[in-house]
């Protein structure tokens, strides 16, 4: 028998009670975030993090990191000066003006058909179902498919569905090119974690969904370890390698993240034109949001 490791012993039961204080001020601040905007009239939705992991079973844990919440495009000024007020750790909520690309329905659409959940004894808001589906697919198409962990967030949401689950609403809400968005990343979580998908209405179509490209650039993003991180970041810190390596990143852009960034169709034609758009659109926006951080950066360095 093996001998027991008393230190060992020791670091995962510290590490688990870690865990489980992170999750206990992580649904602290759901709720305080809920009350505070609603306080002002405000009716926020959390996506992600807290409204996927009620899918999860309960023996596999989902990490969480930042809360996010979407309000009314008309909110979101008031709404982001009520967030700042709060006394949480900067950065730990996310706020989105509505669900800005990530979604084609109407805040209003959106709103009217979600569902609200207890935590706590408060209701949180969150999307329906089909719409969660779909969001977290194109979320996670978006960051390029980045991080292989978060197919199990798709996992659980097909396999977890209810029996009522609206497959129209979920694939044909945003359109033929978003349709087919959604079931490559149904079929990626099929190929590699086993997703049984035999009782969908898509089981045949979904078989030779993925274009040619799609698999070698998912597993080159895979085997890199750099992933995309807020320049910001290293602006502020003055490090010099880890902007060295974010922009390499950029000028090199994962070609499933550039397709969603340019709205283009998953289909087998070359995607350089879509990476050289991307960059493009990329400078242009990280120029404007980071000028007086680049100014600051190299003034000190």
């Amino acid at each position: 028998m093996e001998a027991q490791n008393p230190g060992k012993q020791f670091f995962l039961a510290d590490a688990g009670r870690r865990v489980a204080l992170h999750q206990i001020l992580y649904r602290q601040q759901i709720i305080l975030a809920f009350q505070k905007l609603r306080k002002n009239q405000i009716e926020p939705i959390l996506i992600k993090g807290w409204s996927v992991e009620q899918f999860y079973p309960r023996e596999k844990s989902r990490k969480t990191a930042d809360i996010d919440l979407c309000v009314a495009p008309e909110d979101y000024r008031n709404a982001h000066t009520i967030i700042e007020e709060l006394d949480f750790t900067p950065g730990i909520v996310d706020l989105h003006k509505g669900l800005r690309h990530f979604d084609k329905l109407s805040w209003s659409n959106l709103l009217s058909n979600s569902r609200l959940i207890n935590l706590e004894n408060i209701q949180i808001r969150v999307l329906r179902p089909e719409d969660n589906l779909r969001l977290i697919c194109v979320h996670w198409l978006n960051d390029g498919g980045a991080e292989k962990e978060k197919l199990w967030d798709i996992y659980y949401l097909v396999a977890h569905r209810s029996a009522d689950f609206d497959w129209s609403r979920c694939l044909d809400a945003n359109g033929q090119k978003r349709r087919k968005w959604i079931l490559c990343a149904i079929a990626v979580t099929h190929l590699y974690l086993n997703l049984q998908i035999e009782d969908t209405p898509f089981a045949d179509e979904i078989k030779n969904i993925l274009p040619k490209w799609f698999l070698p650039a998912l597993e080159k993003e895979w085997a890199d370890r750099v992933k995309i991180v807020r320049l910001e970041k290293f602006l502020q810190e003055r490090d010099w390698k880890g902007l060295r390596e974010q922009l390499r990143k950029r000028l090199h852009p994962n070609p499933i993240g550039a397709s969603i960034n340019l709205e283009a169709h998953f289909d087998n034609l070359p995607r350089f034109p879509y990476q050289f758009a991307d960059i493009v659109l990329r400078f242009n926006r990280h120029l404007g949001r980071n000028l007086k951080a680049v100014k600051s950066f190299f003034a000190g360095s």
